[in-house]
């Protein structure tokens, strides 16, 4: 099964840079270098804050934190055509008196999405997507802490091939009856937790996906962002719970909001949040048995630097 996933990444790539070419010789011959149809830009974003108490009444611990995020695009549009790529970075970490620095973000996720005009406002669309993290993750409830994730594990890949509803600029939304989606661990000692089988590093599934998307500055200074992926698996449709019983899953679903206000040139505030349900993603007890589904939620918000390229 890694060769047959290594395979698939390795076309996939592949492909990619054959469209590349084929359309970057197209724009040679229909523009001119000074009139080109690709655009390029990247945001970058730090987030500091900072507490410190020294023999304060009302009680207090010391603690700091630094967040940072990164973005980088480029979009290619001529006729029929059109070629996004965005390339998200997220790191975070947290130093508190009692203990220690802790990662409070973490993200690597490459989307490509190639589109022909169908219509007015709807495209031919196929798009990949891959997703995976830079460094370890921990359960910090557990004494000693538990590893839970690292680089490569999970790597989640998605592969779809559908329509993209674009009436402008700011919305879209993508639907798919066939997306291909592979779960992969580095090490499979991750495999429990992430619904594969247990001594394999890899799982399989194929259904049905919508992503929908929308972005735009909503007033002067203020950006907003969201985002909105849905999954459902045809092949996997059953779940077993932590008492043994036996339902139908639920579909996958990741819902993000992302906003950024700029208050002078490149100060601004932001706040981040990030809901999941994912019922691949099982937490273990002490005994090794995958335990129910759980909402994952996260919230960063912060003041700092702020930065278009």
């Amino acid at each position: 099964m890694k060769r047959i996933f290594l395979f698939v990444l390795l076309s996939l790539i592949l492909s990619g840079v054959s469209v590349r070419s084929q359309t970057t010789d197209s724009l040679s011959t229909v523009v001119s270098a000074k009139d080109t149809a690709w655009k390029a830009g990247a945001s970058l974003s730090l987030t500091f804050s900072q507490a410190y108490f020294e023999n304060w009444a009302a009680g207090g611990e010391r603690s700091l934190a630094l967040n940072s995020r990164g973005s980088v695009f480029a979009k290619y549009e001529l006729d029929k055509v059109v070629w996004e790529n965005l390339l998200d970075l997220a790191y975070g970490l947290t130093n508190q008196e009692s203990t220690g620095y802790r990662k409070n973000d973490d993200l690597i996720e490459y989307t490509s999405k190639f589109g022909y005009k169908a219509s007015k406002k709807w495209y031919y669309t196929a798009i990949l997507n891959m997703k995976t993290q830079f460094s370890k993750g921990y359960d910090y409830t557990k004494e000693p802490e538990d590893t839970i994730s690292d680089f490569l594990s999970p790597l989640t890949v998605n592969f779809a091939i559908g329509m993209d509803y674009k009436p402008n600029d700011a919305f879209s939304a993508f639907l798919s009856p066939a997306n291909l989606k592979l779960i992969y661990v580095n090490d499979t000692i991750y495999s429990k937790r992430n619904s594969i089988e247990s001594g394999k590093d890899l799982k399989t599934e194929f259904g049905f996906i919508a992503k929908i998307k929308y972005q735009k500055e909503i007033v002067e200074n203020i950006d907003f962002l969201t985002k909105l992926d849905i999954f459902y698996d045809y092949l996997d449709t059953k779940v077993i719970l932590y008492d043994g019983n036996e339902r139908f899953k639920a579909p996958y679903i990741s819902w993000e909001v992302l906003i950024n206000l700029k208050v002078w040139k490149a100060l601004s505030v932001n706040l981040n949040t990030h809901l999941i349900y994912d019922e691949n993603f099982r937490e273990l007890d002490e005994s090794g048995t995958a335990k129910d589904p759980k909402i994952q939620f996260k919230e960063v918000f912060g003041v700092g630097l702020a930065l278009k390229f």
